[in-house]
């Protein structure tokens, strides 16, 4: 996440601003937020079976080599590293919360901006919300979001989500065409 990074939303010439993409406040018929839960995954139990793991094949790896005068030596080889290959893929993942901006058009749903604060996603859609009641108004406002996330973050805390809870996959739509699977 981009913890010194700033994305900015803009109201202004009769439209929302963001990410490039524009919104005309006559055409808003909603602004909410999307929020989803933090993750946090722990290996560590997992790390630790790995690492026994290694040293049972070492010790009887070994053992297998010095009975075999050596012709087993690199299917052992390639067992230790195997499984330490495994186990320093095992990363602990501490994600926060995340809080995207909704604005509906048309039907519509997109989530234009993310963000780790809350408060901030809050505060710009009361803002767009005040805007969409009046107009008529001249509005120049810019907010900053000071904690903004990438969609690559996102779809991650996503994957993140989904792990564990019996779900085999997600629906994806950019918003016109088909919508696509993954998994």
């Amino acid at each position: 996440m981009g913890e010194d990074m700033v994305t900015q939303v803009h109201v202004k010439d009769g439209a929302v601003w963001a990410g490039g993409d524009a919104y005309p406040l006559r055409n808003i018929s909603h602004v909410g937020r999307r929020s989803l839960p933090p993750v946090q995954r722990n290996y560590q139990a997992q790390r630790e079976r790995l690492t026994k793991r290694i040293r049972n094949i070492a010790i009887w790896g070994g053992l297998l080599c010095l009975v075999t005068g050596g012709v087993a030596t690199p299917v052992v080889g390639w067992m230790l590293w195997e499984v330490n290959r495994q186990r320093s893929q095992l990363v602990d993942v501490d994600l926060p919360g995340l809080h995207a901006l909704i604005i509906s058009t048309a039907g519509t749903q997109q989530e234009t901006v993310w963000s780790a604060d809350a408060q901030q996603i809050d505060y710009i859609a009361r803002q767009i919300t005040e805007a969409i009641r009046r107009p008529d108004v001249i509005h120049n406002n810019t907010y900053n979001i000071h904690k903004p996330v990438n969609f690559q973050t996102v779809n991650k805390h996503y994957k993140f989500i989904q792990e564990g809870n019996g779900n085999i996959g997600f629906a994806s739509s950019s918003g016109t065409g088909n919508i696509t699977a993954g998994g």
